[in-house]
């Protein structure tokens, strides 16, 4: 049995984790970022970005393996990677291309960076627009901002008590020999939890103050690697559109991402300013490549996203097989119905038939809309 943790050793272990959890700010163009309270260092970071993208993959997360994307991707982020200050912390970023049609973009703690191909399609239209919302997603990463916001549900979840538990009886040669299981129990269910946040770090919600910040370390860091931000400010400028257009039938991305986000209208504005600041020191900012458009060539090209064609076939298979086992069961009824009740089996016979047909008449009609459709999303 684990000897219980006395209040004092909480209180204790909560003020020295505040002088410990306190990460030291980067300077960067007058401002210091990434600091604050964040439980765990850079190489934990790095360690639950990993761990988290590795679950959300073994779960079914699908990608987009086109040459022409990857090299596209490669070439972008070769240069936003190498305009990050030595300062900041050696973050290993990874980027890949969701093979949906999600609207959409996140990154998660230590580097990992995902676009889904619903945002290249229904909203990229040049390579600095492209560069703005991945260098969005990298100001996330180098602002530490999934690691605080871990961090802060960490106290709120109460799951420090549970780590508390564990130190203690560490501290005490408590989880040598006897109290080994328990120990052992009480750790799992810390990590298990850590886990399954993990995955939800690709959904929560940044605050507003996140959002602004990772704007202004995105525009930097694009004006840093030849990019003209005004990339970034023109999908704000969508955002903002795509908003007004589709009022109180949003989709449920807009809904998430735009309760919390500044408008995006003011986010624009605030980008242009600080472009017009950057870009007097320089006069090279390009807004497009040659190169690009031939990436918008290729997504226009390309099939359906598989998991569109997986979700089509899979409701079409299991339509196809409802009225397979309808109709076996109408046959057999009429084989063994009487006399007077025939008629009546004929008619629900009759009926289900007609229903059939008419299902896999519109579902011969999906299938061909999903898989023939350019552009996919």
């Amino acid at each position: 049995m684990q000897r219980p943790v006395k209040p004092l050793q909480v209180l204790a272990f909560f003020s020295l984790l505040g002088l410990l959890a306190c990460a030291a700010p980067v300077e960067y163009h007058g401002r210091k970022v990434g600091g604050g309270f964040i439980l765990w260092s850079v190489p934990g970071e790095i360690s639950m970005g990993r761990e988290a993208i590795a679950e959300l993959e073994a779960e079914g997360l699908p990608y987009l393996e086109d040459p022409t994307v990857r090299s596209t991707l490669d070439r972008i982020t070769s240069r936003l990677t190498a305009a990050v200050p030595a300062t900041f912390p050696k973050y290993p970023f990874q980027f890949a291309v969701i093979d949906d049609c999600v609207v959409n973009a996140f990154a998660l703690p230590g580097g990992p960076v995902r676009v889904h191909r619903g945002l290249l399609v229904k909203t990229v239209e040049t390579e600095a627009e492209l560069a703005g919302v991945l260098a969005h997603e990298m100001g996330h990463v180098l602002g530490r901002h999934g690691s605080k916001r871990m961090s802060d549900l960490f106290l709120k979840l109460g799951l420090l008590t549970a780590v508390v538990t564990v130190a203690d009886q560490v501290e005490k040669g408590n989880c040598k020999e006897v109290n080994k299981d328990d120990c052992r129990q009480t750790w799992s269910q810390v990590i298990g939890v850590v886990g399954y946040l993990g995955v939800m770090l690709s959904s929560l919600a940044y605050s507003r103050d996140n959002e602004s910040e990772a704007d202004w370390i995105g525009t930097h860091l694009m004006v840093e690697a030849g990019y003209d931000p005004e990339g970034m400010a023109r999908v704000f400028d969508k955002f903002a559109q795509m908003k007004a257009e589709k009022g109180a039938s949003e989709t449920a991305f807009l809904n998430r991402i735009l309760s919390t986000h500044p408008p995006s209208a003011d986010r624009a504005v605030r980008v242009r300013q600080l472009r017009t600041e950057r870009a007097a020191a320089r006069a090279d900012l390009a807004l497009d490549t040659p190169a690009f458009p031939r990436l918008r060539q290729t997504l226009r090209s390309l099939p359906p996203p598989a998991y569109e064609d997986a979700m089509t076939t899979i409701a079409c298979s299991a339509n196809r097989r409802t009225c397979r086992e309808r109709r076996e069961e109408c046959y057999r009824r009429l084989l063994v119905c009487k006399k007077d009740e025939c008629d009546a089996v004929r008619e629900q016979c009759t009926y289900i038939e007609n229903e059939c047909t008419r299902s896999e008449r519109e579902c011969r009609a999906f299938e061909q809309a999903v898989r023939g459709r350019r552009p996919s999303c």
